[in-house]
């Protein structure tokens, strides 16, 4: 899968986003949305979500 652009529109493509909030996830998008296998780290302890997504939100079970 190709790297996402630094900026624009995220689409079929692996990056990585500092979310507003301080969190990170670092994966796959489909039509700007976090979609396919990502990890979501989040920051005030660290702990992180491993596994699918769709459109956006967690799907599965993830570790």
């Amino acid at each position: 899968m190709p790297p996402c652009p630094e900026s624009g529109f995220k689409h079929n493509c692996f990056g990585v986003t500092n979310i507003n909030n301080g969190n990170t996830y670092v994966g796959e998008y489909q039509d700007n949305e976090m979609h396919g296998q990502g990890v979501y780290i989040y920051s005030h302890d660290g702990t992180r979500y491993a596994g699918g997504w769709l459109k956006g939100r967690p799907a599965g079970r993830g570790v």
